[in-house]
């Protein structure tokens, strides 16, 4: 199911509690962006609003924005107008010409486009594997089946999760090094290059991992991100999000859960929503 079909909006309440841009601003603003997350989940580019040609009505973008949001929102223009105002400046949302967004949502539908094609790519080459081994079964004079094209897959997956730890190995020194590939974390690997990562994606995530301070242990009970962390599905999204760098102001003061197996910030700044009602 496309992400803009599904009828409710996947809020995360603690972040959403603990953005400390949206502190900023005042009751009214948070009230039109909650509404306004709605109208973007219900847009064909999800995520965004676009103002139309039709739309322009005056030199004041923001002012068009809100004369067109008005007919979706339960609000005044004025409201919407000072909201919008008050948004953008403490960058909750962002402008690009005609163009309001939110960051986490685009981010959000990116990703489930590409888990949306692994799972299709996967379907397909499952299905052929049926299709040859029905097609094997109906000859009985065939011989069996060679697994030289498994053995040339898995040396190519072997090749990839190589590849991720030279990656972790030389980008995250301030890390414990990766002196061994486990099966627990090959699959791992696996599976992340199966929702649609990609080398690239690994590359930014130990990037952005070793530019942050609180990963690398400057927080209340020096505690330090691993390997094995770093690549587990959630935690990987966050760090990519940019929720653990320095730029956001999260405090190093946090609550890390007991297995070491994860962190919570409980300071502000990792804010990551999506969803919402229809607008156009």
């Amino acid at each position: 199911m496309s992400r803009r079909n599904q009828p409710y909006i996947p809020l995360y309440a603690q972040d959403f509690l603990t953005d400390e841009k949206l502190r900023e601003c005042s009751a009214a603003s948070v009230g039109v962006y909650i509404m306004l997350m709605c109208v973007m989940h219900k847009q064909e580019e999800y995520g965004t609003i676009l103002l139309r040609e039709k739309d322009l009505q005056s030199e004041d973008v923001i002012l068009d924005f809100a004369k067109k949001l008005a007919k979706h929102l339960p609000f005044d223009v004025e409201v919407i107008e000072d909201a919008l105002l008050e948004l953008l400046d403490e960058e909750v949302i962002q402008r690009d010409g005609n163009l309001i967004f939110q960051k986490r949502m685009v981010r959000d539908a990116e990703v489930s486009e590409k888990r949306s094609a692994a799972g299709k790519k996967g379907s397909t080459a499952t299905n052929a594997q049926f299709a040859a081994a029905k097609a094997s079964t109906a000859g009985a004079t065939s011989s069996p089946a060679k697994p030289e094209s498994n053995q040339g897959s898995q040396s190519n997956q072997q090749g990839v999760c190589d590849e991720v730890a030279a990656l972790y190995n030389s980008i995250c020194v301030s890390f414990p090094r990766l002196r061994s590939l486990s099966e627990a974390r090959k699959k791992a690997i696996k599976a992340r290059l199966a929702n649609g990562y990609t080398l690239e994606s690994f590359r930014e995530l130990f990037q952005k991992a070793e530019a942050s301070g609180f990963l690398k242990g400057k927080n209340d009970r020096n505690w330090q991100a691993t390997f094995d962390w770093l690549v587990k599905d959630s935690n990987m999204a966050k760090v990519i999000d940019g929720n653990y760098s320095d730029e956001r102001g999260i405090s190093y003061g946090t609550e890390i859960n007991s297995g070491g197996t994860g962190c919570q910030p409980t300071a502000p700044g990792a804010f990551k929503p999506s969803g919402g009602f229809k607008g156009q």
